[in-house]
C-alpha cells in the first residue's frame, strides 16, 4: 500500500464510516411497511392467502404424473431374475457409473451409442439367456440350501 491509500483507510476508520451492519429484530421495527411491487404486504394478508391456498382441493400424485396403467406399466410383475438380468444389461452397455459423473450429456454421440447398445441387449436374445441363467442359478441353490438342511425328525 502507498501513503495515499494508508491515509484513506485511516481517515475512513477514524471517522466512523465503516461499521458492521446492525439488524432489527421483527418486533422492534418502527418504520413503515416493507414496500413490495404491488404495495405494502401485512403479514395478516399473507397468513390469509396462504390459509386460503391450503384449503383449496389439492390434485392427487397421479394427476401430476399419471398412474401405473396410464403409463402402461404393470407394477410388481418383475421377477428378481429379470430386474437382474436388466441390471446386468445396462452394465454390459456401459450405463452403470456413467450417467453419475459431471460431464454426463445425454445429446453426446457416447450417450446415445451407449443408451442403443442397452436397447439392443434388453429386447435382444442375450436378456432372455440371461433371465434363464439367472433362474435356473436361483434354482440350483434353492434345491442345494434345501439339500443341505439337517434333518428335523431326530432321526
Amino acid at each position: 500500500m502507498n501513503a495515499t491509500q494508508i491515509a484513506i483507510s485511516a481517515t475512513l476508520v477514524a471517522g466512523g464510516t465503516v461499521s458492521p451492519a446492525q439488524t432489527v429484530p421483527a418486533e422492534q421495527w418502527t418504520g413503515p411497511a416493507v414496500s413490495t411491487v404491488g404495495g405494502a404486504v401485512v403479514r395478516a394478508d399473507v397468513v390469509a392467502a396462504l390459509n386460503i391456498f391450503l384449503a383449496q382441493r389439492q390434485a392427487t400424485p397421479e394427476a401430476w404424473a399419471g398412474s401405473a396403467d396410464s403409463a402402461s406399466v404393470h407394477t410388481g410383475g418383475a421377477q428378481r431374475a429379470e430386474v437382474k438380468a436388466d441390471t446386468i444389461m445396462a452394465t454390459r452397455a456401459g450405463l452403470t457409473g456413467y450417467m453419475t459423473r459431471n460431464e454426463y450429456n445425454p445429446e453426446s454421440a457416447e450417450s446415445k451409442r451407449r443408451n442403443a447398445r442397452y436397447i439392443r441387449l434388453r429386447f435382444g436374445p442375450e436378456y432372455t439367456d440371461e433371465v434363464s441363467r439367472l433362474q435356473g442359478l436361483a434354482h440350483r441353490v434353492a434345491a442345494v440350501s434345501t439339500a443341505s438342511e439337517p434333518d428335523t425328525d431326530g432321526k
